[in-house]
């Protein structure tokens, strides 16, 4: 009895791996592509390979680059097939400032050929422990040339607000 239902229990486990093999090369089949990454100390390139297994097409670079002083930026780039070219995207920068870290967002306009379109930034407050004390995300104001705050957060209140800690 005890090896009959070993076997049952075999069986049922060797078809769910069969099923989800075959739903997983059938939905790679559809999808026609998969990613392939190729990346180094400070560049990571996304190609897609085709069905046959044989073209590369680029995709996207993230090129990072890490300063001494521990501050980040990571520039994103689109393949542009018409010009064989890398296109500007958008950046990421993390500014860290004693107990402050600054994440910053901005897409490339290529009319003016810069990172200004979409501005955002974050503003992380930690205390002395590493704990986070305040959260504040900007959305950058064009036409009045100012950082206008879309949300403002101070744990300590929100925490005692809402899940019925001390003030």
């Amino acid at each position: 009895m005890k090896k009959s239902l070993l076997s049952v229990s075999m069986l049922v486990v060797s078809i769910s791996m069969l099923a989800l093999f075959a739903f997983s090369s059938v939905a790679n089949a559809q999808n026609g592509s998969k990613f392939v990454y190729n990346k180094s100390e400070n560049v990571e390139t996304v190609y897609t390979l085709d069905k046959s297994g044989k073209l590369l097409t680029p995709k996207v670079k993230h090129e990072t680059v890490k300063k001494e002083s521990g501050n980040t930026l990571k520039v994103t780039y689109s393949w542009d097939a018409s010009t064989q070219s890398w296109k500007p995207c958008y950046q990421l920068s993390v500014v860290e400032s004693g107990n402050s870290t600054t994440l910053a967002y901005a897409a490339w306009d290529s009319k003016t050929e810069a990172f200004d379109l979409d501005q955002q930034k974050a503003v992380y407050r930690t205390g002395l422990e590493g704990e986070l004390l305040s959260y504040v995300s900007y959305k950058w104001d064009q036409s009045a040339g100012q950082w206008d705050v879309n949300q403002h957060l101070m744990f300590e209140i929100y925490l005692a607000d809402n899940v019925g800690g001390v003030k």
